[in-house]
């Protein structure tokens, strides 16, 4: 008997909060967002790429690229803020990351390259440094070999995990600098 009441009160208990509407708040239940910096979107070849930016008078700006499944909002959250009144920078959602076009088309560390290029042309970005996340320091790389007379200093930060196993040699520059 009492195994018979624990299993209707199991089941209806699980069906009251699968099925039946829920009343809910509806104040305080807003979402906190992590960071207060605007962003847009830039053309690149018809296709809109999300960026954020940040300009401060005198500074050569920071370009923040993100490592893969994540955008630049949830990769860089904890920094922005804290160098948003120091430091230019530009933050940009890859193809198929964040706010930026989806699309079925293959997806390559060259292409997001060249779509970082155009986007610094866009802006009008002569010098900048490159911080690159993962995924994100092999597009770093990949740009300071196409534009190197662009970048002023590069920071990877945990840069093709794995490399080491797959034999993949990584390459100093005189001022670059590598994190593994």
């Amino acid at each position: 008997m009492i195994k018979t009441i624990a299993k209707v009160f199991a089941f209806t208990s699980i069906f009251k909060n699968l099925v039946l509407t829920q009343k809910s708040k509806t104040e305080g239940i807003t979402q906190l967002h992590p960071i207060k910096i605007p962003g847009r979107t830039v053309f690149v070849r018809e296709k809109e790429y999300f960026i954020r930016e940040n300009i401060v008078e005198g500074t050569i700006p920071i370009v923040f690229l993100h490592s893969w499944g994540t955008d630049s909002l949830g990769s860089w959250f904890n920094v922005l803020p804290k160098i948003k009144n120091v430091s230019s920078f530009i933050t940009i959602d890859f193809k198929n990351h964040g706010r930026s076009d989806a699309s079925w088309e293959r997806w390559s560390v060259d292409e997001n390259a060249d779509i970082v290029i155009s986007i610094l042309d866009e802006l009008n970005v002569s010098e900048c440094h490159l911080v690159g996340w993962s995924m994100g320091s092999a597009v770093a790389l990949t740009i300071s070999k196409k534009i190197p007379e662009r970048i002023n200093k590069m920071f990877w930060l945990h840069h093709l995990a794995g490399s080491r196993e797959r034999g993949i040699k990584t390459t100093f520059f005189s001022n670059y600098l590598l994190v593994v």
